[in-house]
């Protein structure tokens, strides 16, 4: 080489040793034959050994991994690692090793290495802090998933407890309405009603924050028909619009299909919802639910009113956890502030959009806007409006085992079958139960789900492994409970029963599906 050649090179020589003394990562240089020619001082920094201690690969790793067994795993991946660097394998990925430093001290490294001549250079980066950091991390997260599940099945637990005596309180205001009272202890009653309402409404709203926080929501996908959903919403609230005077109109056009793909009990949830809210909000004027097709192939549904309207600044907030315009509206209106935050959970879990405008003083138009999925009517599938009234089996008398343990709740259903031609018999556990399925005949079982001795999912599994073993054809069973955790239908399907309800029960519902199962059962003589 030329004197400029070699001057050259020696620079190029003293920069890379330059660049590889102060780098803060571990660099080690290997020769074919396994022997260590350099180690640069951070290397030295991080483990304490300086190349004398580890003149050789073998050497090396006996001094950082003390154990036997996984020295002899990171040895195996080690040598496999520098085989393909020598053979300058494209694909050779760090790996990472928990290596012991001289102190005893633990370190997360990622180890590369490339050719590089007739030598190896392996790089060694310390990831221990990351490693570390990462960990608290997901120890942390676990912690709050762990936080929010026992809220979430403390809620449920309280849920259940309140729905129990809201069952009796709602069920008897039913019965005292329907026995010849005057008009003021009428009014009386339907106080109680509504605030009963009121509050089991609010425990439902609880349950589904407490079910989406704790990612327990699960979205179903069906055949919905919306019509039929507008139509059952725009229904249940027209007495309430009645009584404050207002127009309430229900507009389709006639382009958007009658079936599509959706989640209906969360669609008529927010719906429902919605439009309620417009009414309590509106004085004067006129609630509009329409429904339209938005380019490209969505959805689109408003809820329009003439009410007192939303501040631009309040608007922003109002799909916000217990969040509600002003403290005013709410003193005035009342509500939690709930309902609005999960309608948006519930739509954004759907894949959907849900925003808001408004204009104080002249109204709101809150938007709702869903992936379109047309699909073809279900064969069979009624809409509740169709419904026909199962109130009982062509007048028959149905012979009906209730098993449940509070007797409040025996006194109600004791109560709402009074004056029908069904017959009613009582089991105050799940054993007690399966006693009285083997020694007499019923047409329909309300099996409770929580009961001292035996619960009644157990229950109903004896029941079925009975029927099984003696060919007895399958006695419908229906689990009343006032539990409403997510996933609880499904369990109530495993342990054999036929239908889930949730308490409160009303009496129309529960004479419905007296005639409903009736219809099913096979009677004995």
């Amino acid at each position: 080489l030329s004197r400029h050649a070699r001057k050259r090179q020696a620079e190029s020589e003293a920069n890379f040793r330059l660049v590889v003394e102060s780098s803060p990562y571990g660099i080690v240089l290997i020769d074919h034959a396994g022997r260590i020619g350099y180690m640069n001082p951070a290397m030295t920094r991080l483990l304490g050994y300086e190349r004398e201690d580890a003149p050789d690969v073998e050497t090396f790793w006996q001094r950082v991994c003390p154990d036997p067994d996984y020295r002899k795993w990171v040895l195996g991946t080690w040598n496999r690692s520098m085989n393909d660097s020598r053979e300058g394998e494209i694909d050779n990925q760090p790996i990472e090793y928990q290596i012991t430093s001289r102190v005893g001290a633990v370190r997360t490294m990622l180890i590369d290495s490339v050719a590089m001549g007739s030598n190896v250079l392996t790089t060694f980066f310390d990831i221990t802090r990351q490693k570390e950091a990462d960990h608290e991390l997901r120890q942390a997260k676990e912690a709050a998933e762990a936080a929010t599940r026992v809220k979430s099945d403390f809620l449920a637990t309280m849920s259940h407890e309140i729905r129990t005596p809201m069952n009796v309180v709602i069920g008897m205001g039913d019965v005292l309405l329907e026995s010849g009272i005057n008009e003021e202890q009428m009014g009386y009653v339907r106080k109680l009603q509504r605030a009963g309402d009121n509050l089991l409404d609010l425990i439902n709203q609880i349950l589904d924050l407490s079910k989406i926080e704790a990612g327990r929501l699960r979205i179903e996908d069906e055949p919905v028909n919306v019509r039929a959903i507008m139509r059952e919403v725009t229904g249940l609230l027209g007495m309430m619009v009645e009584n404050k005077g207002l127009e309430l109109e229900c507009i389709v056009e006639e382009a958007v299909p009658e079936w599509v793909m959706s989640d209906r009990l969360r669609l008529h949830q927010v719906l429902l919802n919605l439009l309620s809210n417009a009414i309590k909000f509106t004085e004067q004027g006129r609630i509009t639910l329409r429904e339209k097709l938005e380019d490209p192939g969505q959805l689109h549904i408003l809820v329009e009113d003439t009410g007192i309207g939303i501040a631009k600044e309040q608007l922003e907030n109002i799909f916000d956890f217990f969040v509600q315009s002003d403290s005013g509206i709410t003193r005035r209106y009342g509500g939690t502030g709930l309902g609005l935050a999960i309608s948006r959970r519930l739509i954004d879990l759907m894949g959907g959009r849900i925003w808001g405008e408004s204009q104080p003083g002249k109204g709101s138009t809150f938007h709702v806007v869903l992936p379109l999925r047309p699909v073809a009517p279900p064969v069979g599938k009624v809409t509740p409006e169709e419904k026909s009234d199962d109130s009982g089996l062509d007048g028959q008398a149905m012979r009906v085992l209730l098993v449940e343990d509070s007797v409040d709740n025996q006194l109600l259903i004791r109560t709402f079958l009074k004056n029908t031609p069904h017959r009613l018999a009582v089991a105050v556990d799940g054993r007690e139960a399966v006693r009285m399925v083997q020694e007499a005949t019923f047409d329909v079982v309300f099996m409770d789900v929580q009961m001292p001795v035996m619960d009644g999912y157990t229950a109903t599994r004896r029941i079925r492994q009975w029927e099984q073993e003696t060919g007895r054809p399958a006695l419908p069973v229906v689990a009343l409970t006032a539990h409403a955790l997510n996933g609880e239908e499904e369990r109530s399907r495993e342990a054999g029963c036929d239908l889930y309800l949730n308490k409160p029960i009303k009496k129309q519902r529960l004479l419905e599906v007296i005639g409903q199962m009736g219809r099913r059962c096979v009677r004995f003589s």
